[in-house]
């Protein structure tokens, strides 16, 4: 599905780049993960588009220059995740193959970590949550017989699609959703077990091989 949005001098680096990431996403073919994840569908190109041309208005609207998402990922079942990390506040924006939008958002102003998830919401709600995150206020606040058991220290391989790892070298978490939930049943190597060549990587497709503790 190629994209050709009309990025020219007006828009905003910021707002270019994202735009740019969204459209190289809307490239990826069926089953670019190796786990048969869908490519990102038309509904949710247009969504993240959107979204994201929003916030940049509200930014500028407000004499800001606009705030990069932290990442924009794919889902699996091809959707897209746009990602925003503020100083006390952090949010995940789903955006499901019809368009639909929904979130998590996570508020570290105060003693712990406040959580509020929404699977179906309105795009004024969403939108309220994003300025909030940069908001400089402060918000109130089993072992199974042949089974191999993993100790705390033991170190996991996960194949990881390139568009699951963010600019500073991290694992998004879209990494490990199936139908924009956490995956119960994730499918990792033991690494003492095996070696990232031996791990099922496929050849045919540029995947990287995530190494990580048991946490």
């Amino acid at each position: 599905m190629r994209m050709a949005w009309n990025l020219d001098a007006s828009t905003g680096g910021i707002l270019q780049s994202a735009l740019q990431r969204v459209a190289r996403l809307a490239d990826l073919q069926p089953d670019w993960d190796s786990y048969g994840a869908d490519p990102p569908s038309a509904q949710a190109v247009a969504g993240a588009h959107d979204v994201l041309v929003a916030v940049n208005e509200q930014f500028a609207a407000t004499g800001g220059e606009g705030v990069l998402p932290f990442a924009i990922a794919p889902l699996n079942d091809g959707g897209l995740q746009l990602e925003w990390r503020g100083p006390l506040a952090e949010i995940e924006v789903d955006i499901d193959p019809t368009g639909h939008l929904g979130y998590l958002f996570v508020d570290k102003s105060g003693a712990g970590r406040a959580v509020v998830e929404q699977d179906e919401a309105a795009w004024p709600d969403v939108l309220a949550k994003i300025v909030l995150t940069f908001s400089p206020a402060k918000r109130s606040q089993r072992k199974g017989e042949g089974l191999e058991q993993i100790e705390d220290d033991d170190e996991l391989y996960r194949r990881l699609a390139p568009e699951h790892v963010n600019p500073d070298g991290t694992v998004n978490s879209a990494a490990f959703k199936r139908r924009k939930e956490y995956d119960p049943s994730i499918s990792v190597d033991l690494a003492r077990l095996t070696t990232p060549q031996d791990s099922g990587m496929p050849p045919r497709l540029p995947l990287r091989v995530c190494i990580g503790g048991n946490r």
